[in-house]
C-alpha cells in the first residue's frame, strides 16, 4: 500500500467514526425530545383536568346548565389525558423511549390511572372496548403490576 492509500484509508475511518457517532448522538438527542413531548402532553392533560375539575367542584346546585356543560369537558378532558397516557405506553411498548425511565416516571401514574374510580366512571378498562382502545396502557399496566401479584 501506498502512503496516499494508507492516508486515504485512515480519513476514511475517522470519517466512518464521526458519522456514527454524530447519528449516535443525534438519535439520543430525539429520544429524550420525544420524552419530554411525552412529558408535556401529559402534564398539560393534567393541568387541563385539574382546573375543570376545580370548577365543577365550585358550582352551585342552581347552575345546573353551567354544571352539564363542565362535566361534559370534564369527561372529555379525562379521556384527552387517558389518551396521552396510551400514546406514551404505545411509545414504550415500542421500544421508542428509555424503558428504566418511563417505568420510573409514569408507572405509578398508569397504576392511579387505571384503578381510579373516577377514571373509570368515565372510561370503564374492564369493558371489552375500552380494553382494545386502551390497549397499551393495559399492556404496561400487566407488565409492571401483574407480575407483582
Amino acid at each position: 500500500m501506498t502512503t496516499n492509500e494508507i492516508l486515504t484509508l485512515i480519513l476514511s475511518i475517522v470519517a466512518l467514526t464521526a458519522s456514527v457517532y454524530s447519528y449516535l448522538k443525534s438519535n439520543a438527542i430525539a429520544n429524550a425530545n420525544l420524552e419530554l413531548s411525552i412529558y408535556n402532553t401529559i402534564r398539560a392533560s393534567k393541568v387541563s383536568l385539574y382546573e375543570i375539575t376545580k370548577q365543577l367542584m365550585i358550582q352551585e346546585p342552581d347552575e345546573k346548565i353551567k354544571y352539564e356543560y363542565a362535566k361534559v369537558l370534564h369527561d372529555s378532558l379525562t379521556e384527552d389525558l387517558v389518551t396521552s397516557y396510551e400514546e406514551a405506553c404505545s411509545k414504550y411498548l415500542d421500544n421508542k423511549v428509555d424503558k428504566k425511565r418511563f417505568e420510573k416516571n409514569f408507572k405509578n401514574d398508569i397504576l392511579r390511572l387505571v384503578d381510579s374510580d373516577e377514571i373509570n366512571k368515565v372510561i370503564d378498562f374492564k369493558k371489552p372496548s375500552t380494553r382494545r382502545e386502551y390497549g397499551a396502557i393495559l399492556k404496561a399496566y400487566g407488565q409492571w403490576f401483574d407480575k407483582e401479584k
